[in-house]
């Protein structure tokens, strides 16, 4: 049922042997009751203005009618976008790239009717990654329900409070000697 979408994420976006367990995270993602399964999903899609375009791949009319990078980002969450990039070893943009075209061809192989089912199909337990990453695959499950974020609009900001906390630290140095200079005599 997946082969060709695996095929397609380990030839043409370069994810070789973890093409398969990048099908399986998006697979948990879709069927995520943290998340409320596909209802949250189709929220997510709504809030970012892609509501139409989910409603086309649930017809099982996916083609090439994909997502931009930021969009699936956008979408997903950049927090679980850089959680699966991690556990699989890749970077969030071979994440984001692959899952902007193989999310929509995801959705609608699993929607072929139209019918949005309410549980992953038996053939999504053969996608189940080894026994020694099963451990990985349900703490990156977790913190995706977990993520109290707002998946639907773009994250990528964390570095900025860094950067705001190291301008405040320099900004109370530079208040501190200015009145260190004032007090001597």
């Amino acid at each position: 049922m997946f082969d060709a979408l695996i095929r397609e994420a380990s030839e043409r976006f370069g994810l070789g042997d973890k093409a398969r367990p990048f099908i399986s995270l998006l697979i948990d993602m879709l069927f995520d009751r943290g998340h409320n399964g596909f209802s949250g999903l189709r929220e997510r899609f709504a809030h970012a203005g892609l509501g139409d375009a989910l409603g086309a791949w649930v017809s099982g009319q996916a083609g090439e009618n994909v997502l931009q990078p930021d969009q699936f980002s956008a979408v997903v969450g950049h927090d679980h976008v850089t959680r699966m990039a991690s556990q699989l070893g890749v970077p969030n943009a071979a994440i984001t790239v692959a899952g902007a075209t193989v999310l929509p061809k995801l959705i609608s192989l699993l929607t072929p009717d139209g019918t949005i089912p309410l549980t992953p199909p038996p053939q999504a337990q053969q996608l189940a990654l080894a026994p020694h990453d099963a451990d990985a695959r349900r703490t990156s499950t977790a913190a995706f329900r977990n993520d109290n974020s707002a998946p639907v609009q773009p994250q990528g900001g964390g570095w900025i409070k860094w950067l705001l906390m190291a301008l405040a630290l320099v900004a109370a140095v530079l208040l501190l000697r200015a009145c260190m200079q004032r007090d001597e005599p």
